[in-house]
């Protein structure tokens, strides 16, 4: 099956490795032209936010179960790489893929420190993750019966979803920058435009000593 992403890149995958590996295509299974061989069969990529990089990482995880080896460039470079994976994850209902973009962004964090990464590329982080995925905010709220036993209480008005740990692991990577990035327009004017963004954050500013990526991996 050919996989087509704009006008000039094809990628070429077995369609039973597709559809098994990949919830999305197991679904949504292209329609064969009358006289068109199996490896002939197109499927345009229309996403914003997909870009060749990333889908070298799909294709490269689909046979190995792995991509991170094929990550290549400097750390902000790694880091967008790592973003797109996810948001391409996301829209393709790969869990397994969704966590191995988040482990390796956290892994990246990690091996930064002490250095961090310039306050362009955390926005531009930030703009990947936030404009290309779902907000996925909690919608239960923890409480405490009589017994001690915490039960969820479930907001009928919203659908039940985890919260986007992607976004929450940039928020609080973010959030140990602050100094950094109070002089940075662009951070500035996404805290007055994006409340998601900025609510986020705020979760994390309290008591920031140090950073913990263990609950990201």
């Amino acid at each position: 099956m050919r996989l087509q992403l704009g006008s000039k890149v094809d990628y070429y995958i077995n369609k039973q490795v597709l559809i098994e590996k990949c919830p999305f295509f197991a679904k949504h299974q292209p329609l064969r032209r009358p006289g068109c061989e199996p490896q002939e069969e197109e499927v345009p990529l229309f996403l914003h936010g997909c870009t060749e990089e990333s889908l070298d990482a799909f294709a490269y995880y689909l046979y190995r179960g792995s991509y991170v080896d094929i990550v290549k460039g400097e750390s902000d470079t790694k880091c967008a790489t790592h973003a797109y994976v996810y948001v391409l994850a996301e829209r393709m209902f790969m869990d397994e893929l969704q966590q191995q973009a988040l482990t390796n962004m956290a892994r990246e964090f990690e091996a930064l420190r002490p250095r961090k990464l310039s306050a362009e590329a955390v926005m531009r982080l930030q703009r990947i993750v936030y404009y290309n995925t779902d907000d996925r905010r909690a919608t239960q709220e923890p409480e405490i019966c009589a017994n001690g036993v915490t039960e969820n209480t479930i907001n009928e008005s919203a659908p039940t979803r985890p919260v986007n740990k992607m976004r929450n692991l940039i928020a609080y990577y973010t959030s140990s920058m602050v100094s950094d990035m109070r002089k940075n327009q662009s951070f500035l004017d996404t805290l007055e435009t994006r409340s998601e963004f900025r609510e986020d954050l705020l979760v994390h500013l309290p008591d920031r000593t140090s950073l913990d990526y263990g609950p990201f991996c």
